[in-house]
């Protein structure tokens, strides 16, 4: 069951994040704090929507401190993720779920005692590291330069906000009873706020509505769309499974990430700015073999 709530949350962040990069190579004139302050209104609009509907629990608020901490946490990441889709690939920016994993697995088998087969450690190292490829540039075999220690930082904090979010959920879920939607719903309102004060402050408010935000707002409504089904989808399979397993799951992101990039630029002509050529259509095939593989041994 919980597998299938992960798929079909790759499926729609891959589609978020082709989408997103599209919108940022189509017009790059959009300031990236007030990028990332729309693309959580929306966010968190769609959540709503989702929670109004009745699905996975329906809507339902909590503002304990565990939701405001994962808000907060979220901000940055967000801000973050404006950042690598402006500097890298898309498929790069499935490489914040490489490192979770073995964190993840630590923290779920020495605090949580969460006991895992050999098959399944198997999977998740396998799954890791084909996704690990994927920040390898499969002509050169060296890292793409643009993964600066900059990125490299970002992406640790990705992976641990990954872990922020998921044990924030395990715990809200167990103590009071909130569903993935209304959690979702819960923390996209601390973001939006929190990054409305930040915009505040900065005295960027007068460029909210400028052109260039104005054009950028319709790109991004699917996108964000795909943004809320993904993570309540993801945060819904947390009730089923640990959190390394869902996150070992998510190393599968570069292969739905490739399917989705290639199909958006060779086939619908959109600018999505992604390399492809034959050394490293091989490379990535030899990734994509390892994800499966591991895959198979996580079931």
């Amino acid at each position: 069951m919980w597998q299938l709530y992960v798929l079909g949350s790759l499926f729609a962040s891959a589609g978020e994040s082709v989408v997103d990069k599209v919108a940022f190579a189509t017009d790059r004139k959009v300031d990236s704090t007030v990028a990332t302050f729309w693309r959580l209104v929306l966010f968190t609009v769609c959540t709503i929507a989702i929670g109004l509907c009745g699905y996975f629990g329906g809507l339902q608020f909590l503002f304990a401190p565990v939701i405001w901490i994962v808000g907060i946490a979220s901000i940055v990441n967000s801000l973050f993720y404006t950042y690598l889709l402006r500097h890298i690939e898309v498929l790069g920016i499935g490489a914040m779920s490489y490192l979770a994993p073995f964190l993840f697995l630590a923290i779920d088998a020495n605090v949580l005692h969460t006991s895992f087969s050999p098959e399944a450690i198997s999977g998740i190292i396998l799954m890791v590291l084909g996704g690990f490829a994927f920040a390898i540039d499969g002509k050169t075999h060296h890292f793409n330069r643009s993964w600066s220690p900059v990125v490299w930082v970002m992406f640790l904090y990705s992976a641990l906000y990954i872990g922020i979010e998921g044990y924030a959920f395990k715990y809200a879920h167990a103590t009071y009873g909130i569903g993935s939607t209304g959690f979702c719903a819960s923390y996209g309102v601390v973001m939006v706020l929190g990054l409305l004060v930040l915009i505040l402050a900065q005295g960027k408010s007068k460029i909210l509505f400028v052109r260039a935000s104005r054009k950028y707002i319709p790109r991004i409504i699917v996108s964000k769309a795909l943004d809320a089904i993904a993570t309540i989808l993801w945060t819904q399979a947390l009730v089923f499974a640990a959190v390394s397993q869902v996150s070992a799951m998510e190393s599968l992101e570069p292969l739905v990430l490739f399917i989705a990039t290639f199909l958006a630029q060779d086939v619908l002509r959109m600018r999505v700015e992604e390399k492809f050529g034959r050394g490293r259509l091989k490379w990535k095939a030899t990734a994509i073999a390892l994800l499966v593989l591991g895959g198979v041994l996580m079931s």
